[in-house]
């Protein structure tokens, strides 16, 4: 037993030594930033407070590594050699009005209902007429039998019997066609809109070309419980992310509002080839004055968990990361918040993005154990 613990110590003390040498090496080695791409010019841009200074008036240097909570994109300061050796370039953006928009989701109609619903006007319309002419040549045929029945009775009572009769059926016949007329037109201002309404029962051009495929019906959702804005104004249009926006022309609102969607239909009509039916879009109105807005170039983007972000640029190496919104048809916007203007990186976003997250990892962040 006493020639064990000796060498228990010894074998303890030397494997101390070495975890104290491994250590050791590690510090002197250290974090190495793999060099990317061709160097390049480094331009440093002032933030809108400056630099912050020591007391001999010179900016301190930064070190590649984040600051703040992990839960917010924390601050990243990189040193300006760094950057120009991995391709890293700033871009100063200044502020564009963009209109102010609502996005609402859109649908191509099928013709078909509309080309039902001009059909059943139509026959609707002819029975309505066809009954009144019926009721006139039936009045008329009243008219001159009890004319001559009073003459001196050149023409039999029965005959006389016959001709009430006959307009009596034929004003009934009248009447009901007055009152399905009624009923179709109701129900077709019910869905598809007064505007719309009236030009299915009188003929426009408009429909002629919505019917023949010239133009396109698109129906935008916008919520029940929300007033229309009035009058409606000329909307964009897109079919995917980055496709290009297609001009919409207002038609008019639906009477009411669809109970399964709580959505009430807005009609537009386009011409453009690409509006086939059947296909689900994004619609832009605008609504209200013009904000300033940064447009940010799709270079700077990068991507996080499934979110765009931008980097923004404080100055001498120091950035943090902006989150976006989703894509307008003019590209990503960021709102100026009363900025003349905003530093960004405009290429090499994506090696901020991983130095950003490589550096939290050196600092523990995200650890279960901490």
């Amino acid at each position: 037993m006493s020639m064990r613990r000796p060498r228990r110590r010894l074998i303890l003390f030397l494997a101390g030594l070495l975890l104290l040498a491994g250590t050791a090496l590690l510090a002197s080695i250290g974090p190495r930033w793999p060099g990317v791409g061709d160097a390049v010019s480094w331009k440093t841009l002032p933030s809108a407070t400056g630099p912050e200074e020591d007391e001999s008036g010179k900016s301190p240097s930064p070190a590649p590594r984040t600051t703040g909570e992990a839960k917010n994109p924390p601050e990243l300061r990189i040193d300006p050699e760094t950057l120009a050796a991995n391709g890293v370039k700033l871009t100063t953006l200044s502020p564009v009005l963009a209109p102010a928009e609502r996005a609402l989701p859109g649908r191509v109609l099928d013709p078909e209902p509309l080309i039902a619903a001009r059909e059943a006007l139509r026959n609707a319309a002819a029975r309505l007429s066809a009954a009144r002419t019926a009721r006139a040549g039936a009045e008329a045929a009243l008219s001159r039998d009890r004319a001559l029945y009073h003459d001196h009775q050149n023409v039999a009572a029965a005959t006389l019997e016959e001709a009430e009769s006959a307009f009596a059926s034929a004003r009934a016949a009248e009447t009901e066609a007055e009152a399905a007329m009624e009923a179709l037109s109701a129900g077709t201002r019910t869905r598809w809109g007064e505007s719309l309404a009236h030009d299915l029962e009188t003929g426009s051009a408009l429909i002629d070309a919505l019917i023949s495929g010239r133009e396109r019906l698109i129906a935008l959702s916008w919520p029940a419980g929300e007033p229309l804005p009035t009058p409606l104004a000329p909307a964009r249009f897109t079919l995917a992310p980055d496709a290009p926006p297609l001009l919409l022309a207002p038609i008019g609102p639906a009477a009411s509002a669809d109970p399964t969607s709580a959505t009430r239909n807005l009609y537009y009509h386009g011409a453009d080839p690409a509006l086939l039916p059947g296909l689900n879009g994004t619609a832009y109105l605008p609504l209200g004055t013009p904000r300033p807005v940064f447009l940010i170039p799709p270079s700077s983007v990068v991507w996080w968990q499934g979110k765009a972000y931008v980097y923004r640029a404080l100055g001498e190496g120091r950035f943090t990361r902006l989150p976006l919104g989703d894509r307008e048809p003019s590209g990503y916007l960021l709102p100026a918040q009363g900025l003349s203007r905003l530093a960004i990186v405009s290429e090499g976003a994506a090696v901020l993005l991983s130095e950003e997250f490589r550096s939290s990892i050196d600092l523990g962040e995200g650890d279960e154990d901490d």
